[in-house]
């Protein structure tokens, strides 16, 4: 679900054969994205670790609303479970960050104000969480 829910969902298949975990995942999801529609609407992309490519262990898609940033990290594999994700545009700022999807089931994290960098740890190899960062200065 953190594949679409900075863009637009589309769904298909047979979720009704999924388990009620996975559906409870899903309704979660689709309940964030319909909160935070209009904020995204005219939200501008960034890459804080570049575009990515195929082979890339770590990536990360962000998008700038009026209201908040929404950063979504994925971990494909590899040996280094923490990643280092520069934000320049929050330099020096107190912000709040918090795991927004799947939100009972947050990650390590932490922000540096003077790097401008936020560290995320994913404990398995091949995992994804959404964050919102909020401006509080």
């Amino acid at each position: 679900m953190v594949n679409v829910l900075l863009l637009r969902i589309h769904q298909s298949g047979h979720l009704f054969r999924l388990g009620e975990t996975c559906q409870e995942l899903i309704r979660e999801a689709i309940s964030w994205y319909q909160a935070t529609r209009e904020d995204r609407r005219e939200a501008l992309p960034f890459w804080p670790l570049g575009f990515g490519t195929y082979y890339d262990v770590w990536t990360a898609l962000g998008m700038k609303g009026k209201e908040k940033s929404y950063l979504a990290v994925w971990r494909r594999g590899g040996e280094e479970a923490s990643c280092r994700l520069p934000l320049p545009d929050c330099r020096g700022k107190e912000i709040r960050v918090r795991c927004a999807y799947p939100a009972d089931r947050p990650v390590d994290f932490a922000w540096d104000a003077q790097k401008a960098e936020l560290t995320v740890t994913f404990p398995e190899a091949f995992m994804a969480r959404l964050f919102e960062i909020e401006n509080l200065s």
